[in-house]
């Protein structure tokens, strides 16, 4: 891959059985649940872009955004919402917002965090899905599925947090990506 191409990819965590990531939108488990979790997250995306929708932005505790040391985008029907918002860049299409990122900071990858509405329009377009699947069981009312052309490329073995939740790392490549349509 060339050095300098802009990359898209997906960092996720999902119940492995029912594909579960989110009830009334909050996350389903704390970083401190999954040791290691959150620093896989800040190598995927600490100096690059971080793309989400707007629940996703909501269910962050305001201490922790926007994420520092990267460049947060939002989608979100109504970006006026977001023009006092220091450090975070709002767009109402996300293929617009793709297109203004590329031109703006070619050299930056982005990193599509969520949540499961965005996970299901950009994953086709994703090179890569980084993932943290979990063993445990849930209730959740928010899912997402690993498109079929992702194959498992690598998985890494299970550990267990502190309270006994057991997951682990996998990483998926895309053999169909495709190419983001030019808006």
């Amino acid at each position: 891959m060339d050095e300098h191409k802009q990359r898209i990819y997906s960092v996720l965590y999902f119940l492995k059985k029912s594909r579960g990531i989110g009830f009334k939108n909050d996350l389903l488990y704390k970083s401190k649940e999954l040791p290691g979790d959150m620093d896989r997250f800040k190598k995927l995306t600490v100096g690059h872009i971080v793309l989400m929708g707007r629940k996703n932005w909501d269910s962050i505790p305001p201490k922790f955004r926007p994420f520092a040391d990267r460049i947060n985008v939002v989608i979100t029907r109504n970006p006026e919402l977001f023009k006092n918002e220091p450090d975070v860049y709002a767009f109402s299409n996300v293929f617009r917002a793709i297109a203004w990122l590329t031109l703006v900071f070619p050299d930056k990858h982005i990193a599509v965090i969520g949540g499961g509405e965005i996970y299901k329009l950009l994953f086709p377009y994703c090179d890569m899905i980084y993932a943290t699947e979990i063993s445990g069981d849930k209730e959740a009312d928010v899912f997402v599925e690993i498109p079929e052309n992702f194959f498992l490329a690598e998985e890494y073995e299970f550990t267990e947090g502190p309270t006994g939740v057991k997951f682990n790392f996998a990483d998926y490549v895309n053999k169909g990506q495709l190419k983001v349509p030019v808006i």
